[in-house]
């Protein structure tokens, strides 16, 4: 009985010290928890939905250049991007670097707001949302979240 409550405060103290060997400088988004709920015969189903939020900004400049990472088994990628400008803004998602291949393009026209969504899940590493509004000041707001499905990035 000893020996086992001693191997347990052994473990939970190791798993302490993996949770505290955190660097101060790096920063952690919690996972965003949504529910979507169905109806079937029986009565509703709650379906939880986890997305995370990896980046959101300002829109600045004429273009801009934001990298962000895809976690294991998050490569579902949502792009919300917010145009309060006077001319469209013609957007790419690459992967790797900034000139990199395309992975979702598209446009938002002057006053409007879009989501784009990968058609597929995307790979593990860097990717970077490319934005540019020709000679014309961006006004607006971007954001970009990832989750193990599609559906989890509905809501």
């Amino acid at each position: 009985m000893i020996k086992f409550a001693l191997g347990t405060a052994t473990a939970a103290l190791a798993l302490v010290g993996v949770v505290t060997g955190v660097h101060a400088e790096e920063q952690v988004t919690p996972p965003t928890t949504t529910t979507n709920i169905q109806q079937n015969g029986d009565g509703p189903i709650v379906i939880p939905y986890i997305s995370t939020p990896v980046l959101s900004k300002k829109l600045a400049n004429t273009t801009m250049s934001e990298p962000f990472y895809i976690q294991p088994g998050q490569g579902w990628v949502k792009v919300y991007v917010q145009n309060n400008g006077t001319n469209d803004i013609s957007l790419s998602v690459t992967q790797g670097k900034a000139n990199g291949t395309v992975k979702i393009s598209g446009t938002i026209p002057a006053g409007k707001t879009k989501e784009f969504f990968s058609s597929t899940a995307l790979a593990v590493g860097d990717h970077y949302v490319n934005l540019s509004s020709g000679r014309s000041e961006m006004t607006g707001s971007l954001s970009v979240r990832i989750a193990s499905t599609r559906e989890e990035l509905n809501n």
